[in-house]
């Protein structure tokens, strides 16, 4: 077992260029309003997949913008792919993404499911395969294509979408640490599909009451198990990042645990983009740790330093100094007095990680460049 700090090396994500807008959905099939969707939920559209398009295309795209960023890919000796969406019933994903991302057939690979929290189980056996010595840097995917396995005319319809987001994790060169990880796993007849079906579908009903006992309690207690391990409190935290399949159930989560508008919304991403499924941890905490970059140019945050916490519902933060003393790495800095503020906390309803660290120079592109709007007529849609 490595004695050295395990954390992220790099990240990327990838999400679809074409938008729907909720207003051509709600019109065409009339089930719902558009106050619903746009004011309570907060969604205003949401990713359209081009046809040569699924699940595999954005991880490798993902993965890829993660390569970027660290050069140097001989190092990677793992690959973990987390979809509830995959193309194939029978056939391992993981090893076409292999494959096109050009690494030795050597590297240990599968495929992971675990409906919407298969991202962040990918991170999971990633960190433990670097922590156990069996890969000098593993890469851990979440992808999911919630739309094209959304009937047409489902209530969620409006803001299914799809994303991917790769994490690289390693020993060295590190942007982040992590300090520890909570998971909380139930078996709840949330969103499944049966083999031979095309198509999600919930065995609860849909609302906050299948919440309550979904989404918000295991993210509930994943968090606190978390935060009292770590001698931690949510305040502690300037950015706090929720599973969003839509920003009213991360408005929710937030309210929940007590979480303030400036922690959670700075992380909001589902208002243009929509339920990416297992993307969702790894897109928020990119978004977060990109703003965080830029408030540490900015000379708003003293340290660039971040803590993120994984639980499968979106969730990160920027910590305010506490009492750890991570190291410093190439492209860090240090407070006068030698100690280093925390940074982000980011999970997914069920697991929980904590990470601190950050590079500078760390950029992202992906979801948050403008996209392309969708033109739809009826005649086509249906």
């Amino acid at each position: 077992m490595s004695n050295q700090k395990v954390g992220l090396v790099s990240y990327g994500i990838s999400a679809p260029y074409y938008r729907l807008a909720v207003d051509e959905i709600i019109e065409l099939w009339m089930n719902s309003s558009l106050d619903t969707i746009k004011v309570s939920q907060g969604v205003l559209e949401r990713g359209v997949l081009s046809q040569d398009e699924d699940g595999n295309t954005l991880a490798v795209a993902a993965v890829k913008e993660s390569f970027k960023r660290m050069g140097d890919t001989g190092k990677v000796q793992a690959l973990y792919y987390g979809t509830c969406t995959n193309p194939y019933d029978s056939r391992p994903s993981s090893t076409m993404i292999l494959e096109a991302l050009g690494l030795p057939y050597r590297t240990k690979c599968c495929d992971l499911q675990f409906s919407m929290k298969s991202g962040t189980a990918a991170l999971i056996h990633a960190a433990a395969m670097v922590q156990a010595g069996l890969a000098q840097q593993a890469v851990a995917i979440g992808a999911d294509t919630v739309n094209r396995h959304t009937a047409p005319g489902d209530l969620v319809e409006p803001y299914a979408s799809a994303a991917a987001g790769a994490l690289v994790v390693g020993t060295q060169d590190l942007a982040a640490t992590i300090d520890g990880m909570e998971s909380y796993s139930s078996d709840l007849s949330d969103g499944f599909r049966v083999e031979g079906e095309r198509y999600l579908r919930t065995g609860m009903l849909l609302g906050s009451a299948k919440n309550e006992v979904g989404l918000d309690a295991h993210t509930k207690v994943a968090v606190e198990a978390l935060l009292q391990k770590l001698d931690a409190k949510l305040s502690d935290f300037h950015y706090v990042v929720f599973q969003q399949n839509t920003p009213g159930t991360a408005r929710h989560c937030a309210k929940l645990l007590g979480a303030a508008d400036s922690q959670y919304k700075p992380a909001i991403y589902a208002d243009r983009l929509g339920d990416t499924g297992s993307a969702a941890p790894f897109v928020g905490l990119a978004k977060v740790l990109d703003q965080a970059k830029a408030a540490y140019a900015a000379g708003d945050l003293k340290s660039p330093f971040t803590d993120v916490n994984e639980t499968t519902a979106p969730f990160a933060a920027w910590r305010r100094g506490r009492r750890h003393s991570p190291h410093c790495h190439a492209g860090t800095g240090k407070d006068p007095r030698g100690r280093q503020e925390r940074g982000s906390m980011a999970g997914t309803q069920g697991d929980g990680g904590l990470q601190k660290g950050y590079e500078a120079g760390v950029q992202i592109s992906a979801p948050f460049l403008p996209a392309q709007r969708v033109p739809v007529r009826r005649e086509q849609y249906v």
